[in-house]
């Protein structure tokens, strides 16, 4: 897999330490577009930069579905656990995401207009990207990554989202 990662700084300083993706003790990389307000096992005032407490979060609990279900903010988040070899895809409301997949390629981009903007640049079917459903967890094999990913569900926390608009809940 190829990672890249771009955007604009928010909290923290910028530095190299606290640039995506992150790396958490070999076990967990992540990247995360949006804002963590809380999350469990961790306090996320400890981190120079919010995302951090997000993904020491998820390598703290053995479940996702525990992190994200406790989770209060905005996310688009993508992480490989190089425990159980599986890259997994989460976001919420809060935010988009969305992929296209081609010759056994699958591209992801939390912003569907740029995505599909690049597939037509690379004369591909535009049309064909697609929005990763919300508050669901896609967990994918790596060792056998064309095989379905395993799906599940996650609660809808009431999410607080501080950002340019306010607050909603």
């Amino acid at each position: 897999g190829l990672f890249g990662h771009t955007r604009l700084a928010t909290v923290g300083k910028i530095k190299h330490s606290n640039s995506h993706p992150f790396l958490i003790r070999k076990e967990i990389m992540m990247m995360h577009n949006g804002n963590v307000q809380s999350v469990p096992s961790v306090n996320v005032k400890e981190f120079e930069v919010d995302s951090m407490a997000l993904a020491h979060s998820l390598q703290k609990n053995e479940n996702p579905k525990d992190v994200f279900s406790g989770f209060t903010g905005a996310a688009c988040v993508l992480w490989f656990d190089m425990r159980t070899k599986t890259f997994n895809v989460f976001r919420n409301s809060e935010r988009p995401l969305a992929y296209h997949s081609a010759y056994a390629t699958t591209w992801i981009a939390s912003e569907k207009r740029m995505l599909e903007w690049i597939m037509a640049r690379e004369r591909m079917n535009a049309t064909d990207v697609k929005e990763v459903d919300s508050h669901k967890i896609f967990t994918y094999d790596v060792k056998n990554f064309r095989k379905a990913p395993e799906v599940v569900s996650v609660p809808f926390a009431s999410t607080m989202y501080t950002g340019h608009g306010g607050v909603r809940q």
